[in-house]
């Protein structure tokens, strides 16, 4: 197995490269490919790889200081939040020495962007305030990561059962009053950026007890499964409580489903001092191991956001969060039907056709194969709140 998947990622390697990237986003541009040959440098060591990062990261630099500019706003997946997460990140892993005064002025822009997107309710991990958030949660104490957490945590929807975030993540008709759970765009993933940031800011308790309420909130609504009506999860997708609608078929990936909410549980319980997280996180966690065929994870392509590689990389990081032993299961099966999915997708007459993307293409693809052929090369996912 090992030697089929070093010759997939050779191969799935010179795809990558054989096309340039069209835009300078992280998740499907020039970024993207500037972390991936970071993480390929500190995986190998190789002096090529890190002469690409920089001289990806410098062309970014250099058109987002003029009017050659294609960045989104401040968006984490395709614009100045991932940029900067980017910048920090490679800044560290090659030794760039990029003097501050450059992550100011960006920091400054995010922050009033920020700020801006809380009015409003465009807080979503990807593409608002908390992709801000989170960017700012890898560096170091900051007074604009201290009033951004603050006002956050102060704009959660407070209920009896907890506490949730209105994201209007597409328009206030479609988005308004609807509670979303996911990792991707909801409680989840908002959860777990605040876990993230609690080290760095100095409203510990505030953020503690957002926390433990939008914990409290999930699991209300955690419901018993019936794999026989075709319902394999333990958390819903969205609720709408003036519709009295609840989503309850859930995909299994890193989006959506069960596995974040594990992640969740496991990272709270010692900061919330409740070790009952960690029971619950241990059922719900390895209960989805069970589910390994299309029916029951609705997995049908390799990819990271909702395939198979997400799933794989998943794994991995609950391996090594919890201690279960279990998991390395679920990450070698999925490894395994991430390298078979890839074999059927060549075969198409148009494969790959997403190369540089991160969510879904084939970067995400080659950095989960890179965390199978070196151990210590699975930090590259916490670009994805991992």
């Amino acid at each position: 197995m090992h030697q089929k998947i070093e010759n997939t990622f050779q191969d799935i390697h010179a795809q990558i490269l054989s096309t340039p990237a069209g835009n300078d986003s992280f998740f499907s541009g020039n970024l993207g490919l500037a972390y991936y040959h970071g993480v390929l440098y500190q995986a190998f060591g190789r002096e090529q790889d890190s002469e690409a990062a920089a001289l990806l990261l410098e062309g970014v630099i250099d058109r987002f200081n003029s009017d050659s500019n294609n960045l989104l706003g401040a968006h984490y997946g395709g614009g100045a939040a991932g940029f900067a997460f980017v910048m920090n990140a490679l800044n560290i892993a090659l030794g760039l020495e990029i003097e501050e005064d450059e992550f100011e002025s960006i920091n400054e822009f995010l922050f009033n962007t920020a700020r801006q997107q809380i009015k409003v309710n465009n807080i979503d991990c990807l593409h608002g305030t908390f992709g801000v958030i989170y960017y700012l949660a890898n560096r170091q104490p900051h007074p604009y990561l201290d009033m951004l957490v603050e006002e956050i945590c102060n704009n959660a929807k407070v209920t009896e059962h907890g506490i949730w975030f209105e994201n209007i993540l597409e328009s206030e008709e479609k988005d308004s009053g609807v509670i979303n759970l996911s990792l991707s765009h909801g409680l989840t993933g908002m959860l777990l950026i605040l876990l993230k940031a609690l080290p760095l800011v100095k409203c510990r308790d505030l953020v503690k007890s957002t926390v433990a309420a939008g914990i409290r909130l999930l699991l209300y609504y955690r419901r018993n499964r019936d794999s026989v009506a075709g319902d394999y999860s333990f958390f819903p997708a969205k609720i709408v409580p003036r519709d009295n609608y609840i989503e309850e078929r859930v995909r299994l990936g890193w989006c959506y489903g069960d596995l974040g909410p594990a992640l969740l549980f496991y990272r709270a319980a010692p900061v919330l001092e409740n070790m009952e997280l960690i029971r619950i996180a241990d059922e719900i966690g390895i209960n989805t191991l069970r589910r390994e065929d299309d029916t029951s994870t609705w997995i049908s392509d390799p990819y990271f956001c909702h395939g198979a590689a997400g799933l794989s990389v998943f794994y991995k990081v609950l391996q090594e969060e919890s201690g279960r032993d279990q998991y390395a299961a679920g990450a070698a099966h999925w490894m395994q039907r991430t390298v078979s999915m890839l074999g059927e997708e060549s075969r198409r007459e148009a494969h790959y056709q997403n190369r540089h993307g991160l969510l879904d293409g084939l970067v995400g693809v080659n950095l989960t194969l890179l965390s199978y052929l070196d151990k210590n090369s699975i930090k590259w996912s916490n670009a994805f709140f991992l």
